[in-house]
């Protein structure tokens, strides 16, 4: 992750303009995350320190997440230390990833009593650590004995040792002597990884940005040629001598599409082509960051969870179909035992007892062919009649009650088949929630227990429930017509439901897929002539067709019909309904219609 020194010094700058504000409350939403509000000269702030080993970092945050009922012991010891205190300094080593705050409060008997929050940001290898004035360890989100940590031990009532530092040279103590002997020693490793081994304070997106400036963003082989080692290192002091103290002055945050790609306390070479935001502070910029990569994270892990509970519904449905299926072959075997039963009744003095089979004719066919019968030798003609007429009254009932599970099966699995597909179209996690809440009602995903995401402050936790509803996508055509679109069942049976009966109601023939609403536009009663019109209709029976799960051929058959013919059926599962009067279009998937604001 881009969080170096550059973007720690930018950090610890911002913080130290709070020197002297008071913490008026300190909580800690996850294991990893600590939040401490101060409050200054009127003005109040909220510090995120999180040793998240995906997402470990300090800055200032618009929201720092739920404050759980029951606090972590950590967070029980940080408040005794820390709540009614007061910020006194802000430390950074140089070209470290380590940020020192200092506390100063009052002790039982009203001595003051200094301590020493200490973030260190190190990936995986993160921690956050609160020291008292002779530097000794009072406690630590993460703890490791000596056994488990051979380089220092983090636990309570040890001194204090900051992590081990990486052995190099600093940016302020480079030359182009030193640079210039990396090249000859290593002509075939890339520039930007000899920086990363020999530079401290400089992390991977630094190394690259300052190779592409220096012309060195390749491999380099053999002699420097017309490149000479002076001028190299020129290139490369300039890119090092941007100060740290000035690294914030234009954060930004880079974007791939709709999802955020990485930020930086300035513009990144690498970045040049791809759309960014700019920022006032570097905790704007993280604070927007990591607040969109939470969402995308939530999202993803939430849809993970649908379709898991989504294919597991599938696969116990088509494993009951199969059993199903199999009874109903059995079951088909019915009026065979029945012509049996009447043929050994009718021919009974033919049969000898004692036969194993018995050939009889058949005069239920043409030609009456001869047909074979086996016999149960220890009964007579008539018995084994009786035996046969009592496995065709079975046979019967099992083939009606197969008959019956196997529609409500398939009926099942084409429900879980249009779930699956509500899923890939969710633009929203307030719709998969309603996805969720679907699954849950039916008994596909345990209403305990939630899928698992990034927390809110960036820890990992529960994902937090979304208040507002997701709503359908409403578009407009190209002639002005308003097309509504729904993402899930319940959005689709909303839309039946609210459905004027002169609308027009379209979905792709026989897949599943979403439910499409193209509006009348006038009052209700009876539609003009021409309506619906040829274009709009064109357009909102591609979107159909995109919406579903045929979207992938080059022509899709697709549905329409008034919605006065369309109905939920009583009992039916949620999105499923039954329509008449239809008739049917051929189009190409497309969802190049204007998206307008939803209704």
């Amino acid at each position: 992750m881009p969080y170096d020194a550059l973007v720690m010094a930018s950090i610890a700058n911002e913080i130290a303009a709070s020197v002297g504000a008071r913490v008026t409350k300190v909580y800690q939403p996850h294991a990893a995350d600590v939040v401490l509000h101060l409050r200054g000269r009127g003005v109040g702030r909220t510090l995120l320190l999180s040793c998240a080993p995906d997402s470990a970092r300090v800055h200032f945050v618009s929201s720092g997440g739920e404050n759980p009922k029951f606090p972590p012991t950590f967070c029980m010891l940080l408040r005794k230390y820390l709540e009614g205190s007061r910020l006194v300094a802000v430390r950074q080593p140089p070209y470290e990833r380590l940020l020192f705050l200092v506390f100063e409060g009052r002790g039982e008997m009203g001595e003051n009593r200094p301590v020493t929050l200490v973030a260190e940001i190190m990936g995986r290898r993160s921690n956050i650590l609160l020291l008292d004035g002779a530097g000794r360890i009072l406690d630590a989100a993460r703890r490791a004995p000596a056994g488990a940590n051979p380089a220092r031990e983090v636990l309570p009532g040890a001194p204090y040792v900051a992590p081990p530092r990486k052995q190099g040279t600093s940016p302020s103590a480079l030359t182009a002597d030193m640079v210039a002997r990396w090249l000859r020693q290593n002509p075939a490793k890339p520039v930007e990884e000899l920086l990363l081994e020999n530079v401290t304070g400089i992390g991977p997106a630094l190394s690259r940005h300052v190779c592409i400036l220096a012309g060195l963003d390749g491999p380099r082989r053999g002699d420097t040629g017309n490149e000479a080692p002076e001028a190299l290192v020129l290139t490369l002091r300039s890119a090092f001598g941007l100060d740290p103290k000035q690294a914030g002055q234009s954060p930004v945050v880079y974007f791939s599409g709709p999802a955020v790609l990485d930020y930086y306390c300035f513009h990144l070479a690498q970045h040049s082509g791809l759309r960014y935001e700019s920022f006032s502070s570097m905790s704007e910029a993280l604070d927007r960051y990591f607040a969109r990569k939470l969402e995308e994270e939530r999202f993803a892990a939430l849809s993970r969870a649908l379709r898991s509970a989504v294919k597991r519904g599938l696969e116990r449905a088509s494993s009951r179909l199969a059993s199903q299926r199999r009874d109903l072959e059995e079951g088909m075997r019915a009026d065979l035992y029945r012509l049996y039963g009447e043929l050994l009744t009718v021919r009974s003095s033919e049969v000898p007892r004692g036969a194993t089979v018995a050939r009889l004719p058949n005069y239920y066919a043409d030609g009456a062919p001869e047909v074979s019968i086996p016999l149960d030798p220890a009964l007579d003609a008539l018995q084994n009649a009786r035996a046969y007429f009592k496995k065709y009254a079975k046979a019967k009932v099992a083939r009606e009650e197969a008959e019956r599970r196997l529609g409500t099966t398939e009926a099942e699995i084409a429900y879980l088949e249009q779930v699956g597909e509500t899923i890939e179209h969710a633009g929203s996690i307030p719709a998969l929630e309603e996805i969720r809440d679907e699954l849950c009602d039916g008994g596909y995903m345990p209403a305990d227990a939630p899928a698992r995401g990034a927390g809110a402050a960036g820890g990992r936790g529960e994902m937090p429930r979304t208040v507002s509803a997701s709503r359908p996508l409403s578009l407009r055509s190209s002639d002005g017509y308003e097309i509504v679109v729904g993402r899930n069942n319940k959005q689709n049976d909303s839309l039946t439901r609210s459905a004027r009966p002169e609308d027009v109601w379209l979905h792709a023939r026989g897949t599943p897929g979403a439910h499409v609403i193209l509006r009348h536009p006038g009052d209700a009663g009876k539609p003009p002539i021409g309506w619906p019109p040829e274009g709009a209709l064109l357009e909102a029976a591609a979107l159909a067709a995109h919406y579903s799960k045929a979207r992938g051929n080059t022509k899709v058959q697709v549905d329409y019909t008034f919605a006065r013919h369309v109905w939920k059926p009583r009992r039916a599962r949620p999105g499923m309904v039954l329509y008449d009067h239809e008739k049917t279009l051929v189009v190409r998937p497309d969802s190049r219609v204007t998206e307008c604001t939803p209704r």
